[in-house]
């Protein structure tokens, strides 16, 4: 277990923009706390999972959420990270997928 000061904490807290790559070439800027920013950076450092997986999540998630892209966005980076952590063994996306959205639909809920 990690301990932060508050410092570190308040840091985590700010927020950062960033490009992501959307499917068609296009890039969207998503803002998010740099502590999800931290996640996704481990996720696609040091997993089986990439950008453009995440990003293929998020959309299939927001066609059944009505979410916004970057709201879904979190998520998606969220629950990944979650499970990762949880379960850390090489897991390819589409396998998770039915997980993913079960969790963001009764969180939605």
């Amino acid at each position: 277990m990690a301990f932060y000061t508050e410092k570190q904490m308040d840091d985590f807290l700010q927020s950062e923009e960033r490009n992501i790559t959307m499917p068609d070439g296009s890039s969207l800027i998503v803002n998010g706390s740099r502590l999800m920013w931290k996640h996704f950076d481990f996720l696609v450092d040091y997993t089986s999972f990439n950008e453009a997986n995440i990003v293929k999540t998020t959309f299939s998630s927001c066609a059944e959420t009505n979410l916004l892209f970057e709201a879904q966005f979190h998520e998606v980076v969220g629950f990944l990270s979650s499970f990762n952590r949880h379960h850390p063994v090489s897991i390819t996306l589409p396998e998770l997928l039915p997980s993913i959205k079960r969790k963001i639909l009764s969180s939605s809920a």
